[in-house]
């Protein structure tokens, strides 16, 4: 019984019913079936091949005229490759190809081969791939076009494709797994961050979870966002609605209603108050970041940077501007981390130098850097938070956490259990904690 869909042969099934070998026959069959259906979505004007003339395809022992012409032509490029002349090569190969007989496909497909491995030099893996797809047509058993193909698929980030050909080339040459390792791993790796990228790009933003606008608005207590948030205001502004949306835990509303006000405020140019604008930024790269979506946050926070720059000296020192400006720089750490750029520190020390009597910057800080593993250095910056406001409602909960964490991430066990009573103690201390203290110590309040 014919099967269709041959990409999605059981393998299992091959060796339980007949053994390796049938396996070994069936996977070569279902390749040569592979390229030929694949062969017809391609164009062959081009080349395939790695250097190295015959590998794996044999010669013809009688040589008509046209033949004896090509394998002139062949033997010529051959030599301007050795001396490094790949221009000179191709075009030879080429005419090697122009004058071989269409009948004899094992020295055409060499010919295709060779000129792929001078396009391959020439820094032309789209036309190594076509010359190589024409070799493995011609000679669907030839190693050497196989592997070459798979590098040049490699080279253009084309790692499921790679993946194919060595798959192929294992089961034409076992022998070959040791030399080809290398290729596989690049394969593999490359297949690896190109789904990841895939799935960043194209999946959907979480929905923005009631914990995050929690440890938000009980964290922070120089905010300016925060303290219109805990003010009744009569405006209609799609500012003070997104705001409304927050209260009512309406978390989706609130980017979009912030666009509007961004859209109302540059209408009238006359009347633009960049304050309002760089707040409005800041909100939504906060919301963008509690979904987790960061290609909107990136193009929130460049936005803000772009109308940071405008601003003139005086607008710079503006208190309210500079909260803004410095939660930029935490903003700005968090997607570091998270898209992994390093340079995390420099932001951190950005946002200190703007406003280093902000407790909030430190503590911002500290969060970030416990959230990332690095307890040490959110201890360091909740130090630093401490000395500025010793009676800081969260920073001895925040610091007993982070020091059980760190004892426990060394193994000190008995460190850790010492911190992990210390932590509940501050708790039971006071009776009436904000209910963020149990969320940062990991307690169900």
């Amino acid at each position: 019984m014919a099967v269709k869909g041959s990409n999605s042969i059981q393998w299992g099934k091959w060796i339980v019913v007949g053994g390796a070998c049938i396996a070994g026959g069936a996977a070569i069959w279902w390749y040569v079936r592979k390229q030929t259906k694949d062969a017809s979505f391609q164009t062959t004007n081009g080349s395939e091949g790695d250097v190295g003339p015959t590998a794996s395809v044999a010669s013809c022992s009688i040589l008509f005229p046209g033949m004896q012409s090509s394998k002139g032509m062949k033997d010529k490029g051959n030599e301007y490759f050795k001396q490094c002349s790949y221009r000179k090569a191709a075009e030879t190969f080429t005419e090697a190809i122009r004058l071989c007989p269409a009948e004899q496909k094992n020295h055409l497909a060499v010919c295709y081969q060779n000129r792929a491995a001078a396009y391959d030099r020439l820094g032309d893996p789209e036309r190594s791939i076509m010359d190589c797809t024409k070799a493995v047509e011609l000679a669907p058993l030839y190693l050497k076009a196989v592997v070459r193909r798979a590098r040049a698929y490699l080279s253009v980030n084309r790692p499921d494709e790679a993946l194919d050909d060595l798959t192929y080339a294992f089961v034409m040459a076992p022998e070959a797994t040791d030399s080809l390792k290398t290729d596989v791993d690049s394969a593999v790796a490359l297949a690896a961050a190109n789904l990841v990228e895939h799935v960043k790009n194209t999946r959907e933003s979480i929905p923005v979870r009631d914990e995050l606008v929690l440890l938000w608005r009980s964290s922070y207590v120089n905010d300016p966002i925060l303290h219109d948030l805990k003010e009744e205001s009569r405006s209609s502004s799609p500012y003070h609605q997104a705001l409304e949306a927050i209260r009512q835990r309406h978390y989706e509303e609130v980017i979009p209603l912030l666009e509007n006000d961004l859209r109302v405020q540059q209408s009238d140019p006359n009347h633009l108050n960049l304050t309002f604008v760089l707040r409005d930024y800041i909100l939504q790269a906060r919301f963008a970041l509690m979904k987790e979506n960061l290609v909107s946050l990136k193009e929130r926070l460049a936005a803000f940077d772009g109308i940071w720059n405008t601003l003139n000296g005086d607008s710079r020192y503006d208190v309210t501007n500079k909260r803004f400006r410095s939660m930029y720089h935490i903003l700005l750490a968090a997607w570091k981390i998270l898209e992994h750029c390093g340079d995390v520190e420099s932001e951190l020390n950005r946002a200190v130098e703007i406003d280093h009597t902000n407790v909030d910057v430190y503590l911002g800080a500290a969060l970030l850097l416990s959230e990332n593993g690095q307890l040490q250095e959110a201890i360091d910056y909740l130090d630093r938070l401490s000395k500025i406001d010793p009676a800081h409602h969260l920073v001895n909960h925040m610091r007993a956490n982070c020091n059980m964490a760190l004892k426990a991430s060394v193994g000190d066990v008995g460190g850790a259990v010492a911190c992990m009573t210390k932590v509940d103690q501050l708790l039971q201390m006071n009776q009436n904690a904000d209910p963020v203290l149990y969320l940062i110590t990991g307690r169900v309040c």
